[in-house]
């Protein structure tokens, strides 16, 4: 898996600046009393991408941490799972999501004891197969994410997660739309 060197920092920076952010986490938890209070949590689901006209689904598994009960910091990565036609790129383009990497920044609010609302934003590297009339490149994008979602909880530990997450990729990439629904469980 080859990433671009200048991607590595980015997302490496961010990654940085989010455990520096969560150290206070670490030496201050969130109250036991509080319903939601674990300070880390992990999921896996699926998603869709949709680029150049072409449905790209993929596993998704993400690991976050919350700095504060309204912020959290997560890292996301993703398998895509097959070829789709890709009708902007030709007329017999063919397109797969290789895998997706990102890191993000969320602010959540509770609407309801059980559901919460979020929004995030992040910068991610994605490669991707695009077969044109039997050529085939793996450009690696850039892409600046963004987007909302909600989380229902099940219980204390497990939460039902859907989001949407838009994604403008650099080097005239174009944008793509990704829909996800996932399962999170709190540590």
């Amino acid at each position: 898996m080859k990433i671009h060197p200048v991607t590595s920092c980015a997302l490496a920076a961010v990654a940085v600046t989010g455990l520096t952010l969560a150290a206070p986490a670490f030496a201050d938890p969130v109250p036991a009393d509080d319903a939601s209070s674990t300070s880390w949590y992990g999921s896996l689901g699926a998603s869709q991408t949709r680029i150049d006209g072409a449905r790209l689904g993929s596993v998704d598994a993400r690991i976050g941490t919350r700095i504060t009960p309204h912020i959290a910091a997560e890292l996301e990565l993703s398998d895509g799972l097959a070829k789709d036609h890709a009708p902007k790129l030709g007329p017999d383009a063919q397109e797969r999501l290789n895998y997706a990497a990102a890191a993000y920044g969320v602010g959540s609010v509770p609407v309801s004891s059980n559901v919460n609302l979020f929004a995030r934003v992040g910068v991610g590297e994605n490669r991707f197969s695009r077969t044109v009339s039997g050529l085939e490149v793996k450009p690696d994008l850039v892409s600046l994410n963004y987007g909302v979602g909600a989380v229902y909880k099940v219980t204390p530990a497990l939460d039902v997660r859907a989001d949407y997450t838009r994604k403008s990729y650099d080097h005239r990439g174009g944008d793509a739309d990704n829909w996800g629904l996932s399962l999170a469980h709190h540590f």
